[in-house]
């Protein structure tokens, strides 16, 4: 339950390949302390979680370290910006000095014009009225005044327009001046605005570099835990180790000694073996050695018996012979369970020429004389019943061996006599015998087409359950 708790928890981390060769299994299985085992699972618990937590934090510092590289990329974007709003400001601070320094100028000029219009039109009024004064002294003085004073008011009125060109170009310096005063208002705005942005970004960097400084001071401190629990965990893996190889050396003595009693206990099954086969064949021994006293004892008394019985010939042999009746016995017959008696072989009679003597004191022919082969009738095609050819030696008392050969066109013939039929037709099949193939015959085996038994031409025979009957 444990293990698979902690198979949950941990999911396809890759140590858990590790907790698998631990002693966890051994205390699931009951061949180790269950104290041990769970010291072994909390140290590998913690090492994966202090290992997990380094992990995380890695992963965090790595994201504000991400933030961090994109706020100093904003910083020197904005700090960028406010530099060309600065140049910007420079370039339209010094428009407007310009400007300024050209209003001043043109001020001054309109100044100086309108000083030498107003002294000049002064000049000219003084200079018309000096005129209408000496008009009344002469005609002559009088056109001579008139001719300059229109003169002067000529030079007026030019000098009026001169200064309304001065005025008007015044006031387009004045307006450039505006313009580059307002260019320069905004300029300052963006560099304010871009001095916000970067203090704003080098806080957030500043803050995020707190964060990385605590996020790694995090790490280090899971590091150390992580390394910790790696030594515990390492400390507890070498006392599973250490007491895992004290089990197997403990194992391999069990195993080597339970060897040693089985190779003991197999010695002494194999001399039981031994020994009983030993007593078997002793038992088998005495019995025969019985067996051998048993028969030596019935071939002693069937020796002594004989030996009476040739004694007991042999003295009425003598007896005869010296009585002058001496006569030697016929030889008697074997049997299934008696043995024979030697004597004169029996006295074949006529017709025993062929015959052989066998061990009952009968005269048996061996070779035959005779054969007769019963004719077989018509076979029908796909007939499953057995049919044999009916052969017989004589005399009777002969080894019935004969041969059956088959031309095989329409019936096969095996060892026995008994047929096969194989198509329609007429085969030739031999009968030969092996002790004298002089009888040897020849007949002749017809096979026909199945035809339908009938009552009387119009009516069909049928067998008790109603199948048709077949020729």
């Amino acid at each position: 339950m444990a293990y698979e708790k902690l198979s949950e928890i941990l999911g396809d981390f890759s140590e858990a390949s590790v907790i698998k060769d631990t002693d966890m299994i051994l205390v699931e299985s009951g061949e180790s302390s269950g104290s041990q085992g769970v010291k072994i699972l909390t140290s590998v618990a913690s090492a994966y979680l202090g290992k997990k937590a380094a992990q995380e934090a890695a992963a965090d510092l790595t994201d504000i370290e991400k933030q961090i590289e994109a706020a100093e990329d904003a910083r020197v974007q904005a700090e960028n910006e406010r530099v060309t709003a600065e140049t910007a400001r420079a370039e339209a601070e010094t428009a407007r000095a310009t400007a300024e320094t050209a209003r001043v100028k043109a001020e001054k000029q309109r100044e100086t014009d309108y000083e030498t219009i107003k002294t000049q039109a002064k000049t000219a009024a003084d200079a018309a009225t000096e005129s209408a004064t000496s008009a009344k002294n002469s005609e002559t003085s009088a056109a001579s005044a008139e001719e300059r004073a229109k003169t002067a008011a000529d030079e007026t009125e030019q000098v009026i327009a001169d200064c309304k060109t001065a005025t008007n170009n015044a006031n387009t310096a004045a307006e450039s001046c505006n313009t580059a005063e307002k260019a320069t208002t905004d300029a300052e705005a963006l560099r304010v605005q871009a001095e916000n942005e970067r203090v704003s970004n080098e806080n957030t960097r500043i803050t995020n570099e707190k964060q990385r400084i605590t996020n790694e001071k995090e790490r280090q401190s899971n590091e150390e835990t992580r390394q910790t629990n790696e030594k515990t965990r390492q400390t507890s893996e070498d006392t599973r180790v250490s007491q895992e190889s004290a089990r197997v050396t403990a194992e391999n003595e069990r195993v080597s000694n339970e060897n040693t009693r089985i190779t003991n206990e197999n010695q002494r099954v194999a001399n039981e073996t031994t020994r009983e086969s030993n007593e078997t064949v002793r038992k088998e021994n005495e019995i025969a050695r019985k067996t051998n006293e048993t028969e030596r004892t019935s071939a002693e008394t069937s020796r002594t018996q004989t030996f009476n019985t040739l004694t007991d010939r042999m003295t009425k042999a003598i007896e005869e012979l010296e009585s002058g009746s001496f006569e030697v016995p016929t030889m008697t017959g074997a049997t299934d369970t008696e043995d024979g008696i030697g004597g004169l072989v029996p006295q074949p009679k006529a017709g025993d020429n062929k015959k052989f003597l066998c061990g009952d004191a009968t005269w048996v022919g061996l070779i035959p004389d005779g054969l007769t082969v019963e004719d077989v009738p018509n076979l029908t095609y796909g007939n499953l019943e057995s049919v044999y050819i009916n052969a017989t030696l004589s005399p009777s008392s002969v080894m019935q061996n004969i041969i059956y050969i088959s031309d095989n066109k329409s019936v096969t013939v095996d060892p026995d006599g008994k047929l096969t039929i194989v198509g329609k037709g007429t085969s030739t099949v031999s009968v030969i015998p092996t002790c004298n193939t002089a009888l040897a015959k020849t007949i002749k085996i017809t096979v026909i087409s199945p035809t339908l038994r009938l009552i009387k031409r119009t009516q069909l025979r049928f067998t008790s359950s109603g199948a048709l009957r077949f020729n």
